[in-house]
C-alpha cells in the first residue's frame, strides 16, 4: 500500500502575503496484514482549501497512513506532512516539503511545498522576498517528478504539476492580490495568496493498493484450503454416462475446473475422458461401457494458472444396459424355457446380475419374480446370465397353466447395486393340456386258479402294487374293468361264469391291513370309478388288485381280465 496525504492550503490574510501550504507525506508498506473476505475503508485525504490543513489518507476507520500537509496562515509557511504521523513508513516513505514564508513587503505569497514521493522527500518552497513571490517546491529531487508551479510577476501563481506516481508539485505564490497556485496531485501544497486573495488549494492525496495473488482457489473463504472435493460425487445418472460436480470455491480471480479420468484397480471401463479446464463446476462423461469402473479427480486453477490440489479419486460403476427382449420357447403344457438377452452387459469383471418378473400369466405367477429353480417368488432374485439361459419356468414344482400365454420382463443390476428399467416383454404360450398315465407293470398273471378261488397282487409280489404315473397335467385317475371272453364281470360270483375283480388305493390305504376281501377293496365295474383325484404332474398312485373266479365256471381256458386306468381333467 502507498498513499499521499492531501496538500495543505496556502495562506491568505489582509494586506500581507500568504505562506505556502505544506506538501503531503508519502507513506508505503509492503506488509499490510488483511483478513480474506473482510472489507476495509480507505479514505483519500483531500487537499486543504485556503488556510485549511490537508487531510490525512487513512486505511481503516482511524489509522493514519499518510499525513496531510499543514495549512499556511498569515505570512508564515505551512508545514509538510511528516513521517512521524504516518503509520506505514518503510524505507521508501518520505515527508512532504514545507511551504515558503510569505512577505509583508509588497504583500507577495510564497510557493507551496512539494509532496513526498517514492524517490525522496518533497522539496521546500523558497520564502518570498520583498515584492517577489516564489515558485512551488518540486515533489522530490527525482527526475520526472511533479514540478512546482511557477511564480508569475504581478499575477497568480501557476498550479503545481501532477505526477500520479511520484507526487505533485507545490503551487506557485501570487502577487498583486492574486490567488495562489493550486498544489499538484497528489499531495502538493497550495501557493500563498497575496493581499486579500485566497491561498491556493492543496492537491488531493492518493492511495494505491496493490497485491500479488499467490492464493490458489480455496474451498473456504476465510482460510486457504485448496485441496478440492466433489460436491456431487461421480454417479451413473444415465445409461453410458457418469456425471459429477465440484465444490464451489473462492478466489480473487476466475476459477476454472478440471475433471480427470483415472484408472480403477479392477473392472476398468474404456472410453473415459478428461474434461479439460472449463468454467463450469459440473461435468458428464459419456459413451462409457456398461457396468464398468470409472474414477475421477477434480482440480481447480485461477487466471494466473495457480492450481489447487487435486481431490482424491472418486470411483463408481457405470449403469448396466437395460436387457434386451427375452424369449420364451420350448413350450410344454406346464413350462416354458427362458433365453435372456444380456445386451452387452459383462458376464465377468464384474458379473452383471439380472432379475426376471412375470407380467402376463395366471394369478399364481403374474407380478411374481422367478428364482433359480424356475419357481415364482414375491421378491427379486438376482441371477447370472448363464443361470437364466435355459431356465425352465414352471419346472420347479409350480407348473404353468396349460394353453396360457405368459410374458416376462428382465432388468439388470450393476456392481453398485443400481438396477436398470425393465426390458421389453417377451411372451410365450404353454401347449394345450395332454392327460396321460403310464402303468407299471402293464400286465401280469394270477396263475392257474380253480373255480371259486381268489388271488391278489398282495400275495403275488412284495412291491407296493401296480404304479400309475401321471403325465404333464394335473389329472383325476379313474379305474374300470371288463368282461373276459367267457366270464362276466360282476360284484358277486354266485352266478355261473361270473367273476369279481376288485381294486384298493395303496397310496391312501393300507391294503394289506384290510386284506384282499376287506373294506378297502372295491369291486370294479365296466364303468369308471375314481381311483384318486387331482394327481399332480409326475405324481404316482399305487394300487392293488384281487380276483375271485366264478362259482361254478363252465369254462376252464385262459381268460384275460383287462383293467384300465384313465387320466381325465379334474
Amino acid at each position: 500500500m502507498e498513499c499521499w496525504g492531501g496538500g495543505g492550503g496556502g495562506g491568505s490574510i489582509n494586506n500581507n502575503g500568504g505562506g505556502g501550504g505544506g506538501g503531503g507525506a508519502y507513506a508505503k508498506s509492503t506488509g499490510v496484514a488483511v483478513t480474506p473476505g473482510t472489507g476495509y475503508a480507505v479514505d483519500v485525504g483531500a487537499g486543504g482549501s485556503s488556510e485549511v490543513n490537508g487531510a490525512d489518507s487513512t486505511f481503516g476507520v482511524t489509522t493514519v497512513v499518510a499525513d496531510g500537509g499543514g495549512a499556511a496562515a498569515n505570512n508564515n509557511n505551512g508545514t509538510g506532512g511528516t513521517l512521524a504521523a504516518s503509520t506505514y513508513n518503510d524505507a521508501a516513505s518520505h515527508a512532504g516539503g514545507n511551504g515558503g514564508d510569505g512577505n509583508t513587503t509588497g504583500d507577495v505569497g510564497a510557493g507551496g511545498g512539494g509532496a513526498g514521493g517514492p524517490d525522496g522527500i518533497g522539496n521546500t518552497a523558497d520564502n518570498a522576498s520583498n515584492n517577489v513571490s516564489t515558485a512551488g517546491g518540486d515533489a522530490n529531487s527525482s527526475v520526472g517528478t511533479g514540478t512546482g508551479g511557477a511564480a508569475n510577476d504581478g499575477a497568480a501563481g501557476s498550479p503545481g504539476n501532477n505526477d500520479l506516481t511520484k507526487g505533485g508539485g507545490g503551487g506557485g505564490g501570487s502577487e498583486a492580490a492574486q490567488v495562489g497556485g493550486a498544489g499538484g496531485v497528489p499531495g502538493g501544497g497550495g501557493g500563498g495568496g497575496s493581499d486579500n486573495a485566497l491561498g491556493g488549494t492543496g492537491g488531493h492525496g492518493r492511495c494505491i493498493i496493490s497485491y500479488t495473488d499467490t492464493w490458489a482457489p480455496s474451498v473456504t473463504q476465510a482460510t486457504l484450503d485448496n485441496t478440492w472435493t466433489f460436491d456431487t460425487a461421480p454417479n451413473n445418472n444415465t445409461d453410458g454416462q457418469i456425471s459429477m460436480a465440484a465444490t464451489a470455491g473462492y478466489d480473487y480471480s476466475t476459477i476454472s475446473y478440471s475433471f480427470t479420468y483415472t484408472a480403477c484397480a479392477s473392472n476398468q471401463g474404456a472410453n473415459g475422458t478428461d474434461s479439460g479446464w472449463q468454467a463450469g463446476a459440473s461435468y458428464s462423461d459419456i459413451g462409457l461401457d456398461p457396468n464398468k469402473c470409472y474414477g475421477y479427480t477434480v482440480q481447480t486453477k485461477d487466471s494466473l494458472e495457480q492450481t489447487g490440489t487435486a481431490s482424491v479419486a472418486s470411483e463408481t460403476y457405470s449403469s448396466a444396459n437395460v436387457p434386451g427382449q427375452p424369449t420364451l420357447n420350448g413350450a410344454t403344457a406346464t413350462s416354458l424355457i427362458l433365453t435372456n438377452d444380456e445386451n452387452s452387459n459383462p458376464a465377468a469383471s464384474p458379473i452383471t446380475l439380472f432379475a426376471v418378473q412375470v407380467v402376463t400369466g395366471d394369478a399364481g405367477w403374474i407380478t411374481n419374480w422367478v428364482n433359480g429353480s424356475g419357481e415364482p417368488v414375491a421378491g427379486e432374485v438376482w441371477l447370472r446370465d448363464d443361470q437364466l439361459d435355459g431356465l425352465v419356468i414352471g419346472g420347479g414344482g409350480t407348473p404353468l397353466t396349460a394353453g396360457t400365454t405368459y410374458g416376462v420382463q428382465v432388468k439388470a443390476q450393476n456392481e453398485n447395486g443400481d438396477p436398470t428399467d425393465l426390458s421389453l416383454e417377451g411372451q410365450g404360450a404353454t401347449s394345450a393340456a395332454v392327460f396321460s398315465v403310464t402303468i407299471d407293470p402293464e400286465n401280469f398273471s394270477y396263475g392257474t386258479m380253480n373255480d371259486n378261488t381268489a388271488s391278489s397282487t398282495l400275495t403275488l409280489w412284495s412291491e407296493a402294487g401296480i404304479i400309475a404315473t401321471n403325465g404333464d397335467a394335473i389329472a383325476d385317475f379313474y379305474i374300470y374293468g371288463a368282461n373276459t371272453t367267457n366270464w362276466t364281470l360282476d360284484a358277486a360270483t354266485s352266478t355261473p361264469d361270473y367273476y369279481t375283480h376288485k381294486f384298493c388305493n395303496e397310496t391312501d390305504n393300507n391294503c394289506l391291513a384290510s386284506g384282499p376281501y376287506g373294506a378297502s377293496f372295491i369291486a370294479l365295474t365296466t364303468s369308471p370309478q375314481l381311483l384318486k383325484g387331482s394327481v399332480g404332474i409326475g405324481e404316482t398312485v399305487a394300487f392293488q388288485l384281487s380276483m375271485h373266479t366264478p362259482n361254478p365256471s363252465s369254462v376252464y381256458t385262459t381268460q384275460s381280465a383287462i383293467v384300465t386306468v384313465q387320466a381325465s381333467a379334474p
